[in-house]
């Protein structure tokens, strides 16, 4: 039986002093504060969870700033400066500007049995040397030689565009 049966045997005289018994008010009365101390708990534990999830995507959000900004920095590092002029002597990176006479060679000679036993070519300009970097039949050929090379100068390294003989 329901509460509807329970009305029906009990009068309402009956019902209105249960409803008003001391016993039967605290009892709703603490259940009442019960509920509601869970309900702030379970707020506070909603809230708590929300700044979490909040603070992580703002976290993620500027991870992923970040690293866009450090690939442009690292393109823009990247991009190759201008193509520049440079006048010189194209020689090898062992003897530079000054070969040994003593071997009784050519500055030409010398410069190319350098390259073939491991020295790189370079450009030999009025108190600074390049390192070459491009087609070694054409620098082979220009060796102990005057020549003009146009290129991009990325630190000490040269890397040839275009190159002539003589200037």
């Amino acid at each position: 039986m329901g509460f509807v049966g329970l009305e029906l045997l009990l009068s309402e005289q009956q019902l209105l002093e249960m409803a008003t018994h001391p016993f039967l008010v605290s009892l709703t009365a603490e259940a009442s504060l019960a509920m509601k101390t869970n309900r702030i708990w379970v707020e506070i534990m909603l809230l708590g969870t929300a700044i979490a999830c909040i603070l992580a995507l703002l976290l993620a959000t500027l991870g992923a700033a970040a690293g866009v900004a450090a690939g442009e920095e690292a393109r823009q590092e990247t991009t190759s400066p201008a193509l520049q002029i440079h006048e010189g002597m194209v020689s090898c990176s062992r003897c530079g500007a000054r070969h040994s006479a003593a071997l009784g060679q050519t500055a030409a000679d010398c410069a190319r049995i350098c390259v073939r036993g491991g020295a790189s070519f370079v450009l030999v300009e009025s108190g600074a040397t390049y390192i070459l970097d491009g087609d070694l039949d054409v620098l082979k050929k220009l060796a102990g030689q005057r020549a003009r090379i146009v290129g991009e100068l990325n630190g000490k390294t040269i890397r040839i565009s275009s190159i002539a003989g003589g200037s």
